[in-house]
């Protein structure tokens, strides 16, 4: 029978009062501060307050939407933010080096595959007849597009198109449905002919022939014949690809994308037939009828913009400690249907020149930041007591914040968010602060 001394039992305790010690220690980050103070300060008391919050909607802008893991295709009418299309612009590369086509007696057809993942609509009806145009990518103002580039959502592909390379125009009348992974463009073969009859120095290298020989394809969606929701595709799958069939063979040469391809989806918005588009941008409405609602969109849509005029004040207020600061945004219900909220929003401060920069609640810890959707609730939950402190301090100007998707650029996800007083559905800011000596 093994005897534990007096020494390696007092070590025992020792370490089992160190566990109760290092357990006890865990915090909510949201009651960091309310009993630990800066030297000299003395706590007068702990208070709750629920601050006024001005909000707007602001309209869309260009975004960066090059390179991204999903490419957005189509164009459907949301009956409250109204007519929303997605196109692509997109290289393609030979998969190898040193590629040989050998004598062209015959082409036969060129197929355009594309990987697709989802959608974003209304996935309840029958797909309407949704326009799809397809043209070939010129070298813009003597060169071509590449993948250095930054490509915004409002890239000027006129300036990069030839209208009389267009290889396709179809109408998608079919419903694609989750079981189908692939949608599949028959193209005119002019375009083949041009790749396999060119010359063989033009072929050594896929940057050689992405230079002088294809620069890419724009797949357009036709806003005047919008369908249901907007497709998601996954470029860089190895189902993408662009199949040239020639000499009778079954068996195709593939065209590929990947990541030395540039590639972007391109936005565009139609809102004349909103709610809030005679007054976007309009910050002299405060807490009236145009504010009742605010609204928010994906694909570089629609934004809101919040303010906190009443924080101003606190700075004669004394020396106050912002120990916990719960932004709370409530969706209007009755506005999803078939149009699901975005699973994350995101607060961008803005500077002086209006240059979005993330809150410092943000980087600190991204997750207790928060910003995601409570589908039980129907409400987003921000933690931002750094920003609130910051402003209070006079460290930073409260030039507002701008309410965007986290997926702005790769989902078509909106929501209306409600902001009246009645039933209190205001925006609501509610914080937890200790005045100090």
């Amino acid at each position: 029978m093994q005897i534990i001394s007096n020494r390696q039992k007092s070590l025992i305790v020792f370490l089992f009062l160190g566990l109760v010690v290092l357990l006890g220690c865990k915090k909510d980050p949201s009651t960091i501060g309310l009993n630990v103070q800066p030297p000299g300060d003395r706590i007068i008391s702990i208070n709750q307050n629920t601050t006024n919050v001005s909000a707007w909607t602001f309209g869309e802008e260009p975004i960066t939407s090059d390179e991204r893991t999903l490419n957005l295709l189509g164009c459907y009418m949301d009956p409250i933010f109204g007519k929303s299309s997605a196109s692509i612009v997109t290289q393609f590369r030979l998969s190898s080096s040193n590629v040989s086509f050998g004598a062209i007696t015959k082409i036969d057809s060129v197929v355009l595959s594309l990987a697709y993942c989802r959608r974003y609509g209304d996935t309840l009806s029958p797909q309407k007849r949704q326009r799809i145009k397809v043209f070939g990518l010129i070298r813009g103002h003597e060169k071509p597009i590449k993948v250095s580039d930054t490509l915004y959502s409002n890239f000027p592909v006129n300036n990069y198109t030839d209208s009389t390379k267009k290889y396709a125009d179809i109408f998608l009348t079919h419903s694609i449905s989750s079981s189908d992974s692939v949608l599949r463009i028959k193209l005119d073969t002019l375009l083949a002919d041009a790749i396999l009859r060119t010359d063989a120095t033009n072929l050594v290298t896929p940057d050689l022939f992405s230079e002088y020989v294809f620069q890419g394809l724009y797949i357009y969606s036709d806003s005047l014949s919008p369908g249901a929701f907007i497709m998601y595709f996954n470029l860089l799958s190895s189902k993408t690809k662009l199949s040239l069939y020639y000499n009778g063979s079954t068996t195709p040469y593939n065209l590929v994308i990947n990541n030395y391809c540039a590639r972007a989806t391109l936005f565009q918005h139609n809102n004349t037939t909103a709610p809030f588009y005679s007054y976007k941008n309009d910050t002299t409405s405060v807490n009236n009828d145009k504010t009742d609602y605010v609204y928010t969109q994906s694909m570089g849509g629609v934004r809101t913009k919040l303010k906190f005029p009443s924080l101003s004040t606190w700075k004669d207020s004394g020396n106050i400690a912002i120990n916990k600061a719960e932004l709370l945004l409530k969706v209007d219900e009755v506005s999803i249907g078939c149009y699901e909220p975005p699973t994350r929003l995101l607060l961008l401060a803005v500077d002086q020149n209006g240059k979005y920069k993330f809150v410092d609640d943000y980087l600190k810890n991204k997750k207790y930041f928060g910003g995601y959707y409570n589908s039980d609730l129907k409400s987003y939950k921000f933690n931002v007591p750094v920003y609130i402190q910051n402003i209070i301090s006079g460290k930073q100007k409260d030039y507002g914040l701008f309410v965007i998707p986290e997926s702005n650029r790769v989902s078509g996800n909106r929501v209306v968010i409600k902001n009246y007083a009645n039933n209190g559905h205001l925006i609501k800011l509610n914080l937890t602060y200790t005045k100090l000596r």
